[in-house]
């Protein structure tokens, strides 16, 4: 009995699968979904099950991927479209495991998901007897392909890479020319896409950034104009038509700006300068809200003016009186006083009302009573047209004729421009920022149930407290182009804008929390001090020359928005700590026993000997935050037994070291002399001199003893600060136990340094954990408690037996990372795969890559998708042919090309002992000539979308289908037992097929990390091994 055809996993709900991406549909040729589209239509043919299961993470996704299909997949001949979805609802990023365990072995899946979910997500199909074929690169390291490989051959499944370039015809024939021409010599290939697509990267990563990429733009290409100035990117709009000012608005030239970034229209009075923080207590303050406060109130300060605060509560549902305390005490730590009254925006609603009636009466605003569904309606129109959804109802422009429905309540909408000019403002910082009208919706200000929005309020508010200078972050630009339209149908004087760019992380990306502490109480927590922020805080954007460390009162002197850079500064965790230890210096050293004993109130039994002068002295120079500060003094306030770590018990089993403890403990019982540091250190001293004694054969199994560890301040000052009753027991007593819980007074030093891990250090548990017979457990809740400063009753995490210590610790710092297409992916090394797939398939039994240098060129790409990024990639690979003659391979690609004609730019030159062989395929399709893309060439031998003159789908001889195709025939000849997968790896992109493209791949990416050659080892069977 023939085996019936196997059902289809499809991972990844993206561009590729479905044809759509964040914005919408796709604009490229995978706008109706290659992946699905194909296996519709393989399942219409029979070759496919009646089971078609999509798995994304987030299940409100299914009815927009269905509707789309409906709306865009109208071929009468591929027949059903129906699917399944996982998971089921809401979002579960482990939903491949159910699909994996819903279906059977045998059955097949593709993979076209994030780069770094691949390998988890094919190592869980294979093991489930799926065959699998996933999108390349297939894994970024040669350790988790040959585990695929190793995985598939013991469950007897198909592993296959998604290369449809060895099934395009012209490749495919040119491979079999290559394979009888000899030695090989030279490579070079090149391959593009059009820097526009980078726009689906991008919109992945407002998303990353949990926001949707703002529409309002002056370019042509719908940048987004917050990203670019943050980086620094002057943004206005070039053509003359879109500098028609908004209706009553000053042109630029009526407007003058001073010194300090205040501009008010030309031939008027300088207003007395208020500035506000209106933050919403939804959460902690944010080390960027703590920026925006403290650059608000030295720009009053320094005005001589107003700096005023504001709660902006009116949303009920997230309102948190608790966030409301938390930014209060922030605000006091960190040291910006306000003036007057704090305003509640919530005791204001009356007030918003009233404006709202104003707006209504003088033509401002207007009722709309459309409904939910005729909203649906044109956001669809508007995503289908591609273009940024406005309001286009009957009620912008009602007449007596529209009478509103009897049982539905309006809401209100303002009115704004419905012209083909800008609305422009002269920025405090970004300069002349201009919003195309057309990218300004008629938003609403009042909701049905009569309660105001936040775009009404927050202006109402400005106005009556009279603020001159809203200063604020970036990404309230596209808020300030509303709120503009407020204050001109209100007729009030509009104040002057500054937004300042958003706080990076070292790594480029916004700051949040995996880079470390961003809440103010977390900074204060962990030991640092309120001068130390605001001094660092003061120089993230702007700067007073080369001035790095200065008061509040001299920021307040010096301060102005000419002094500020429109690029989006990266948080420095180094700089911070170098100033906080700067201060901590320079602190009086009562102030610091007080803060000490308030964060850290075990420590309380020591107070006396924290406010020693002389112990703050010592522990000032080993102390960047006070939490250093503190910890430098474990050795006085641990108790025994000590714990003492390998180093130290060497000392302590070394030749001759228990004889001079005991000399030591008979020493200081002696010791009648001043108990001091100075005294010490003349009586040791002396014994060592009369014995004849190194001073260090005494100091090294001494500090052991007495401090557990190498290093510590120095050995008399440590004697004293311990005293003597104490030094002489832990003299006496010496345990070498191994380390149990640990106490909550110290960490090592290896704790210390991993809560830096911030700053990208790599990761690395203490040697003595693994070996030490200790309670994992409980040494991870130990250091778990301590990363939190909290007790064990307070500890409200459980932390399973099964984490090692590096996971308990930095689990607050190192949340699940959230993978998106484009984030996690080298997006130029993903196109590379492709020739060098190629290359690798017509070098099969003629050369072997032995030596991989790579080159990248940066830029274009990162000032588009705001995140370091290469988008152009030079991989060079040194061959060597099994005759041993030698040859060179160079593969290029780009994202940074122009948009005209190269969406098909792949060609490439190879050079053999007999022939040359060129395929260019940028000139194989046709062209298209319209006004507004000039000469674009089409190439329907990848995908063809367009139907026949029928209706019918007729893209299988395409090579993109023949790639799906040919894998689903082969699993089926398997699963039949017709063939062995291992029959396949000279025709398909196998997995064993494909371990030098990945090893390529990889060394790619060394050579490009670490600037140096990365050379491919071979074992003794001539298989891949390692890279050195």
């Amino acid at each position: 009995m023939a085996a019936k055809a196997p059902n289809a996993i499809l991972f990844g709900t993206g561009e590729y699968t479905t044809g759509l991406t964040p914005s919408g549909q796709a604009k490229s040729d995978k706008s109706l979904g290659v992946v699905a589209l194909t296996f519709f239509d393989l399942r219409a043919k029979g070759k496919i099950g009646d089971r078609i299961a999509m798995v994304g993470t987030n299940g409100d996704k299914e009815p927009k991927i269905k509707e789309h299909f409906s709306r865009n997949l109208t071929f009468p001949n591929i027949g059903s479209k129906e699917f399944e979805f996982f998971p089921k609802e809401g979002k579960n990023p482990k939903a491949y495991l159910d699909a994996i365990k819903a279906f059977k072995p045998g059955d097949v899946c593709t993979v076209f998901t994030p780069d770094d979910t691949h390998f988890e997500i094919c190592k869980a199909a294979l093991g489930g007897g799926v065959h699998v074929l996933v999108t390349k690169p297939m894994v970024k390291t040669l350790a988790q392909h040959k585990e695929l490989v190793r995985i598939a051959k013991e469950k007897g499944v198909l592993l296959q890479i998604e290369v449809h370039k060895r099934f395009d015809p012209i490749y495919n024939d040119a491979r079999q020319r290559i394979q009888n021409l000899g030695d090989f010599g030279y490579f070079t290939a090149f391959m593009s896409q059009p820097k526009m697509q980078l726009e689906t990267f991008k919109d992945w990563g407002f998303r990353f950034a949990g926001r949707s990429p703002p529409h309002f733009t002056s370019t042509a290409e719908a940048m987004n104009l917050a990203y670019l100035s943050e980086i620094g990117v002057p943004v206005a709009c070039s053509s003359t038509a879109c500098r028609a000012p908004l209706r009553g608005a000053p042109p630029a030239a009526a407007q003058h700006r001073d010194g300090h970034g205040y501009t008010a229209p030309s031939g008027a009075k300088r207003r007395p300068v208020v500035t506000r923080f209106a933050p919403s207590p939804t959460g902690y303050l944010h080390i960027g809200g703590a920026r925006t406060a403290l650059f608000n109130y030295l720009f009053a300060r320094h005005h001589g003016g107003k700096f005023l605060m504001r709660i902006e509560d009116t949303d009920a549902e997230r309102h948190n009186e608790a966030a409301v305390d938390a930014i209060l005490q922030g605000m006091a730590w960190l040291g910006t006083p306000h003036d007057g009254e704090i305003v509640r925006q919530r005791e204001n609603i009356g007030r918003h009302k009233e404006v709202a009636a104003q707006l209504l009466a003088n033509g401002g605003a207007y009722k709309c009573y459309c409904s939910k569904e005729e909203l649906e309606a044109m956001r669809a129109q508007a995503e289908q047209q591609h273009v940024p959804f406005r309001y286009s109802g009957p009620w912008r422009n009602a007449g007596p004729d529209l009478v509103p429905p009897p049982d539905r309540q309006p809401v209100v909408r303002i009115r704004t421009p419905d012209d083909d000019g800008v609305t422009s403002w002269q920025d405090g910082v970004m300069g002349l920022i201009e919003i195309p009208n057309k990218d300004v919706d008629d938003f609403i200000i009042l909701r049905a149930d009569g309660t105001p929005t936040y775009l009404l309020a927050v202006v109402v508010d400005d106005h009556d407290m009279g603020v001159t200078q809203v200063i604020r972050g970036s990404d309230h630009i596209g808020n300030t182009a509303r709120q503009i339209s407020v204050f001109k149908n209100m007729g009030w004087e509009l104040p002057d804008f500054a937004h300042l760019p958003l706080i990076h992380g070292p790594d480029g990306k916004k700051l949040s929390k995996r880079h470390g502490a961003t809440g103010l109480e977390e900074f204060e927590a962990k030991g640092y001090l309120p001068e130390s922020i605001r001094n660092y805080l003061a120089r993230l954007s702007w700067s007073h020359g080369d001035d790095e460390i200065f008061s509040t009162e001299q920021a307040i002197e010096w301060f102005s928005f000419s002094a500020c850079s429109r690029g989006a500064p990266c948080f420095d965790f180094d700089k911070l700590n170098g100033l906080n230890q700067h201060y901590i210096k320079e602190a009086d050293h009562l102030r610091l026993a007080a803060i000490v004993l308030k964060l850290f109130p075990e420590v309380a039994p020591y107070a006396e000997k924290l406010r020693d002068p002389r112990v703050a002295n010592m522990l000032k120079v080993r102390a960047k935050t006070l939490l250093e500060y503190k910890e430098a003094g474990w050795f006085f306030m641990s108790k025994r037994p000590i714990e003492v770590s390998p180093a130290a018990a060497t000392d302590l089993k070394g030749a001759g070291a228990q004889e001079a403890l005991t000399a030591l403990v008979q020493l200081l019982e002696k010791y009648s002399g001043e108990w001091s540091p100075e005294g010490l250190e003349t009586c040791i001293k002396d014994y060592a001199g009369t014995q004849k004694v190194k001073l260090g054969a005494l100091a090294k199994p001494a500090r052991a003893a007495l401090t557990g560890s190498t290093a510590s301040p120095g050995l008399f000052e440590v004697i004293w600060a311990i005293g003597r009753d104490e030094a002489i027991a832990r003299l006496r007593r010496c345990d070498l136990e191994e380390p149990s819980e640990l106490s909550p007074l110290r960490s090592t030093g290896w704790h210390r340094r991993q809560l830096q891990c911030c700053r990208g250090r790599k990761l690395k548990a203490p040697r003595w954990f693994e070996h030490a017979r200790v309670d994992k457990n409980k040494v991870a809740l130990a250091l778990w408690r301590r990363a939190m400063r909290t007790s064990r009753q307070e500890l409200c995490c459980r932390i399973s037996p099964q984490l090692c210590v590096r996971h308990a610790v930095f689990l607050e710092l190192l949340p699940a990372k959230s993978l998106r297409a484009g984030i996690s992916s080298d997006i130029s090394y993903y196109l590379n795969s492709h020739h060098i797939d190629f290359h690798v398939w017509a070098m099969q039994g003629i050369a072997k890559p032995v030596s991989v240098y790579a080159l990248a060129s940066t830029g274009v790409a990162q000032k588009i998708l705001s995140r370091p990024c290469e988008d152009t990639i030079t991989v060079t690979v040194t061959w060597k042919n099994n005759s041993g003659s030698q040859g060179h391979a160079l593969y290029t690609s780009s994202w940074t090309a122009s948009k005209s004609d190269v969406h098909s730019q792949q060609r490439f030159f190879c050079q053999m002992q007999t022939a040359e062989v060129t395929v260019d395929q940028a000139h194989r399709g046709y062209y298209v000539a319209e006004d507004d893309v000039g000469f674009n060439s089409c190439n329907p031998l990848f995908i063809r979308n367009k139907p026949d003159s029928k209706g019918r789908y007729v893209g299988q001889s395409c090579y993109g289908y023949v790639s799906f195709e040919r894998f689903v025939d082969a699993a089926n000849e398997i699963n039949q037992g017709k063939a062995k997968p291992e029959d396949f790896n000279t025709e398909l992109p196998t997995g064993i097929a494909t371990v030098q493209v990945t090893a390529i791949l990889e060394a790619g990416r060394k050579s490009l990390d670490e600037g140096r050659a990365v050379s491919i080892i071979y074992d003794d069977k001539g298989e891949v091994d390692r890279l050195e």
